[in-house]
C-alpha cells in the first residue's frame, strides 16, 4: 500500500491520499495502570506520522498522505474506551440505533413487500403483518439477555444481526395456510441460526428465550 519516496519517507503510491481504517479500536487490553499498550503505538504514529524502525535503533521512518479512521462501540458492558490523549486526534461521531418505530417502519415494509400481495392467503398476510414485531422483540432480547463481558465481548448486537434474521425469514419458503404454527416460529428458527457464530455456547439459553418470544 505504501512505497518509499525519498530518504526515510514513505507513503501510498503514486503520491496518492490513503484511508487507513482501524476497527474496534479500543479493543486492546488496560494495563494496571490504565493504559492500553497498542493503543499508544496507534497515538504515536497518527499523532507524529512515523515510526520508529525496528532493524536500526533511533532511525524513523516518516509518514505522508495517510489519513485514519476508526470505529469502537461505546464503552459499556465489558468494551474498554480509548485514552484521550489518541481520542483528541479524531472528531468523535456518536451513532446511536434508531429509534424502535423508525426500525418497525424499515423493517415492516420489507416483510409485507414480501409476503402481503394476492399470492398469499389473507391469513398469511395478517401473520406477516406479526414478523416484524416478533423479529425486533427476539433482537432486543438477545440484545437484553446475552450481555458483552470481558470474556465473551463478542456478545454485541446491532442492526446486522436483526437484518440476518430479516433475511433467513424473507428465504423461507412460506406455506399458504395460515394455521401452520411454523409460520409464527420463523423468526425463532432463523433467529438461532443467525446469530449463531457468536452464541455457540449458549444454544440452551436461546431457544427458551426464543420460546418466550414467539409463544
Amino acid at each position: 500500500m505504501t512505497e518509499k519516496r525519498m530518504g526515510s519517507t514513505f507513503g501510498p503510491k503514486n503520491c496518492e491520499m490513503l484511508t487507513v481504517f482501524i476497527d474496534d479500536i479500543n479493543m486492546p487490553e488496560i494495563n494496571e495502570w490504565g493504559d492500553q499498550i497498542t493503543n499508544e503505538i496507534v497515538r504515536q504514529v497518527v499523532e507524529s506520522s512515523m515510526v520508529y524502525d525496528l532493524g536500526l535503533a533511533g532511525r524513523r521512518k516518516e509518514l505522508r498522505g495517510l489519513v485514519y479512521m476508526a470505529a469502537m462501540s461505546h464503552p459499556s458492558g465489558g468494551k474498554n474506551d480509548i485514552p484521550n490523549r489518541l481520542k483528541r486526534h479524531f472528531s468523535v461521531f456518536n451513532v446511536p440505533l434508531p429509534e424502535e418505530s423508525s426500525v418497525q417502519q424499515i423493517f415492516g415494509v420489507i416483510f409485507e413487500s414480501r409476503f402481503c400481495n394476492d399470492n398469499y392467503a389473507r391469513g398469511v398476510q395478517d401473520i406477516a403483518k406479526m414478523l416484524t414485531q416478533m423479529s425486533i422483540s427476539f433482537w432486543r432480547a438477545i440484545g437484553k439477555r446475552m450481555l458483552p463481558t470481558p470474556d465473551k465481548f463478542h456478545y454485541f448486537f446491532n442492526l446486522r444481526d436483526l437484518s440476518r434474521i430479516t433475511q433467513g425469514v424473507m428465504m423461507a419458503g412460506m406455506f399458504n395456510d395460515p394455521d401452520r404454527p411454523e409460520k409464527k416460529r420463523l423468526p425463532a428458527n432463523h433467529g438461532r441460526r443467525s446469530p449463531m457464530p457468536c452464541l455457540w455456547c449458549g444454544y440452551g439459553s436461546m431457544s427458551a428465550l426464543a420460546s418466550s418470544v414467539t409463544n
